[in-house]
């Protein structure tokens, strides 16, 4: 009778203890971390925010949080970012944001760490989240990916036009542009101050861009909204102003707006067909001539233009052939999210890693061209006879150690060499 009565004793004292511990843990802080940057793609040399909140979800306040920044490197070198920053205190289930400055290094791809209570002092719930990184992909130059509409799970939108002003802290939160929608020639017979009002009206309902459609040149209203351009850039010096143009013409008025007025200019090029193809070639070559090519992008067409991932590669990669300088790509219409998906993703593969080219063969010479983002490394080239699915065997190879964003290397090939094969890397897009 007494075993079973101390048998039961036991048995409740293990239930008990196991209710204590269970309460005892629930009533534990649990901290977690999220973080945004205040540009969604920095090149080398900016200086921009890094934004951490800093959840808590518990019954009580929790105190003295120790948060650090760092910054790894490919290499997996952690560099501290700052001094440590120590928070008073938490609020139950509330959160604190804090900032650090980040003076972004060479063009490469980094990870931006926060952690909290790095030394371990506070007991939680959950340990597993105190720690949260941001994979951050680092150009050389400047580049944007402007779209009308895209998911909020698009990685490298950089302009997202916009309509609904609920949405613009979101997309400021991520480091995205958002761009109100302002009307062109189609209100052709307003004058140039209409225009102006228009425009320059985003800044008092809270957008820090916007998007024009349409702009032409040639008639009357083009040349008011020429000039009208102008002094919208005069009248608000820090609105980012992208505009839409069928074409360019290369008129006088619209030249000089397009300079001083208009920070990106969007050249729409609906096609769908090999066909029409030359269109880039033109209009990439009144670019040129004009002197805008550091703000010009070329604008595909998704709805009943391209409709496959197919042919949407390739007319990218027509286009980095034809201009490797342009400085990203803008993005018309709605498109099922797949198509959207493969947009982002070759936007990634084209612009922003580091893409190899092979942009010409002759004379006992070849030219290897990095036309993409950041600089590559260990590249490595197989000669060959002539092609390979023709039956062209390996004759020699080359390694290129080095190879710059922009930069082009001549290397020197056998009279014999007929063709060369970039060997495929996951640090680099070889432009076939």
């Amino acid at each position: 009778m007494k075993r079973k009565f101390f048998l039961i004793l036991i048995l409740i004292l293990i239930f008990l203890f196991s209710v204590i511990k269970g309460e005892a843990e629930e009533s534990l802080p649990d901290l977690f971390i999220s973080t945004t940057l205040s540009k969604a793609l920095p090149k080398q040399g900016d200086s921009i925010t890094i934004k951490a909140k800093v959840h808590h979800q518990g019954e009580k306040p929790v105190s003295e949080v120790v948060v650090c920044f760092f910054q790894e490197d490919k290499t997996g070198e952690l560099i501290p970012l700052g001094e440590k920053h120590l928070v008073e205190e938490i609020k139950a289930n509330n959160f604190v944001t804090l900032t650090q400055r980040w003076s972004v290094p060479k063009n490469s791809f980094y990870k931006i760490w926060v952690v909290i209570d790095p030394d371990n002092k506070i007991k939680e719930k959950d340990e597993s989240n105190n720690k949260d990184y941001f994979e951050v992909p680092v150009v050389a130059k400047e580049l944007h990916f402007h779209y009308w509409s895209c998911p909020k799970s698009t990685r490298y939108v950089t302009i997202k036009m916009l309509i609904e002003k609920e949405e613009i802290d979101y997309w400021r939160e991520r480091g995205v542009i958002p761009a109100a929608w302002k009307a062109g020639f189609c209100n052709a017979k307003w004058s140039e101050e209409q225009f102006v009002d228009s425009w320059s009206s985003a800044v008092k309902e809270g957008f820090p861009a916007i998007a024009i459609d349409e702009f032409g040149e040639g008639a009357p209203v083009d040349r008011r909204m020429d000039s009208a351009l102008i002094k919208t850039k005069e009248k608000c010096p820090d609105l980012f102003i992208t505009l839409w143009t069928p074409g360019l013409g290369g008129t006088k008025e619209a030249t000089e707006a397009y300079k001083k007025g208009a920070d990106l200019v969007l050249i729409e090029k609906y096609i769908s067909s090999f066909a029409s193809y030359y269109d880039f070639d033109s209009q990439w070559e009144m670019v040129k001539k004009i002197g805008i090519a550091n703000k010009t992008l070329f604008t595909l067409g998704f709805g009943r233009w391209i409709t496959t991932e197919q042919e949407l590669l390739r007319q990218i990669k027509y286009i980095k052939k034809l201009s490797p300088e342009m400085p990203g790509l803008s993005f018309f219409s709605s498109a099922p999210d797949y198509l959207l998906e493969f947009a982002d993703r070759f936007c990634y593969d084209y612009f922003i890693k580091p893409v190899i080219w092979v942009e010409n063969i002759s004379s006992g010479k070849a030219t290897i061209t990095n036309i993409g983002g950041m600089d590559a490394e260990e590249i490595k080239i197989n000669f060959f006879s002539k092609k390979p699915e023709e039956g062209g065997g390996e004759i020699g190879s080359k390694r290129i150690e080095s190879l710059k964003a922009g930069e082009e290397r001549i290397i020197e090939i056998s009279s014999e060499t007929k063709h060369l094969l970039i060997v495929p890397s996951e640090h680099y897009t070889v432009l076939d």
